[in-house]
């Protein structure tokens, strides 16, 4: 009895996923191989691999058995011509090294016939799967690029987002918690300096619970995808077809302006200047004040035999503590022990409020301004857009048509960024009454800012409760602090009440609480 082995090979991965393709195909082998009266030893599978390839890793397996088995003349069977090969130069070389290690390739629906009219028939059989080949990759692509320009990625999704079946848009690239946020405040505090490096970048996202996709650690190349991508900020570009900046259909997690600064950064060949005091694992980093000459503490690692150990330490060289580090814990714990301390009284919330409300309403008349400016100007770019490229019809000279067309590039850009800012703008002021709420019920709790697990927000905490800086005394703990005008401001319009002299023409202040005078809260 011949002994056989069995080919198989899907060109998609989504062929895979779903099972369809490769059992059907062994099943159709399997069965000429009973009526034929041969014994099946061993199936090669390829998964998601393009006919047009040589190289293949199941076809390198098949090959090696074959030279491992050179007595045996195996019977390769296929369950059709186009599963050896899509194009004419790959088909020739596959029969080429089977051919050359004494086996002998079989097809259900193919006779291979070694005389020239059967070579020529097989050449024909050949070409025509590299012409269908070709054409489907070439309708393929131009549905791809249709989509494209009509703003939807058609591409695997980038880290952070995923595709989701939409009722109106059909495939759509949406964000995935909390990979989105993830990736979104890392880029943000990457754009602002806060993650000097991309290696800062790695261990931001790894230290967040990032999850890369297929269960794979982050690369330096993925990093690099992830901060140079422009889907993060709601638009579409692929240059490989030609297509430029489009408005997307995806829900952006930054905006072009930063985007445009994390591109500045990596193109940049200066290091860019860290700030002393911002560092993830230290956020009370530059807050907390040595005890012994005044000056504010830094923090690092020391390196211990098997790990590394966190310590806030006075690095002045006049200091007699100089070097002398905290615990971070400790530290941060007795930190957190004044933050609990301290809450302002309803009175200075109220007062907060209204003032609030008063810069709201300033903000909104500011920005209406604003948007009235950018929309004149986009108004006014279109036009601009005309009389550049009537130039550019009417120019004679190759450079000056080069530089026609640059300026026409420009305006485009320019109209995109000037729509970002349009979109920033355009924050609903409805919100701001919930937003309002959510600030007074932090304010009320401090400590909240400074438990949560946002860098930022814990240093927001510091800098309300403590603008000053923050007294540590290595013996004592956390020393005497100067409270925020927010925490005292009711005692000492109390304590300089018959300091206080009302106006003439106006209505007399009130007893207890002039601040409740505010048209805002009437």
């Amino acid at each position: 009895m011949k002994k056989a082995l069995i080919y198989c090979r899907v060109s998609s991965q989504r062929q895979v996923r779903e099972g369809h393709g490769l059992d059907s195909q062994e099943s159709r082998c399997r069965k000429y191989a009973k009526d034929k009266g041969y014994d099946v030893v061993k199936v090669f599978p390829d998964e998601g691999i393009s006919g047009g390839l040589f190289e293949r890793p199941a076809m390198r397996n098949l090959v090696a058995y074959l030279d491992k088995n050179l007595k045996e003349n195996y019977v390769i069977i296929f369950d059709d011509l186009s599963r050896l090969a899509r194009d004419v130069k790959v088909h020739i070389q596959m029969r080429v090294e089977l051919s050359s290690r004494g086996a002998t390739l079989e097809c259900p629906n193919y006779n291979f016939d070694d005389s020239p009219e059967g070579e020529f028939i097989e050449l024909i059989m050949a070409g025509k799967n590299q012409l269908d080949r070709k054409q489907n990759t070439r309708q393929v692509n131009q549905k791809m690029r249709a989509r494209l320009e009509s703003g939807y990625w058609v591409f695997k999704p980038v880290a952070g987002y995923e595709y989701i079946k939409h009722p109106l848009h059909g495939k759509l690239l949406s964000p995935v918690e909390p990979n989105a946020s993830i990736v979104k405040e890392g880029l943000e505090c990457f754009a602002n300096g806060i993650l000097e490096t991309k290696i800062d970048f790695v261990r931001f996202l790894n230290q967040r619970g990032f999850v890369p996709l297929k269960a794979k650690k982050l690369t330096l190349q993925s990093v690099d995808k992830i901060l140079s991508h422009i889907l993060y900020t709601g638009y579409i570009a692929y240059p490989k077809w030609d297509i430029k900046l489009l408005q997307g259909h995806h829900e952006a997690l930054i905006s072009i302006e930063t985007y445009n600064k994390i591109q500045t950064r990596l193109k940049s060949k200066i290091k860019t200047q860290k700030r002393a005091d911002l560092h993830l694992d230290f956020p009370a980093r530059g807050f907390v004040c040595c005890d012994k000459c005044g000056i504010a503490m830094t923090a690092s690692f020391s390196k211990g035999r098997n790990k590394s150990y966190p310590y806030y330490h006075c690095r002045n060289k006049k200091c007699s503590a100089r070097w002398k580090g905290i615990d971070k814990d400790i530290l941060e714990s007795e930190l957190s022990n004044a933050i609990g301390k301290m809450k302002p009284k309803q009175e200075s919330l109220t007062l907060l409020k209204a003032i609030l409300l008063d810069v709201w309403d300033k903000k909104i008349k500011e920005n209406e301004a604003i948007t009235k400016k950018l929309q004149a100007r986009l108004v006014e770019l279109p036009k601009e857009q005309d009389r550049t490229l009537e130039a550019v019809l009417k120019a004679s000279n190759d450079i000056v048509r080069k530089a026609m067309e640059d300026k026409v590039e420009k305006l485009e850009n320019e109209k995109i960024l000037l729509k970002d800012k349009l979109n920033q703008f355009k924050q609903p002021t409805e919100d701001f009454g919930t937003a309002l709420e959510e600030v007074c019920a932090f304010l009320q709790d401090p400590s909240l800012l400074w438990l949560s697990d946002d860098f930022n927000k814990k240093r927001l905490a510091l800098k309300m409760l403590f603008p000053k800086g923050v007294p540590y005394k290595r013996s004592v703990g956390v020393g005497t602090v100067e409270k925020p005008l927010l925490f005292v401001l009711p005692d000492e319009l109390e304590s300089d009440k018959s300091t206080m002299v009302e106006h003439k023409g106006l209505e007399p202040l009130a007893s207890s609480m002039p601040w409740m005078r505010s048209s805002h809260l009437s």
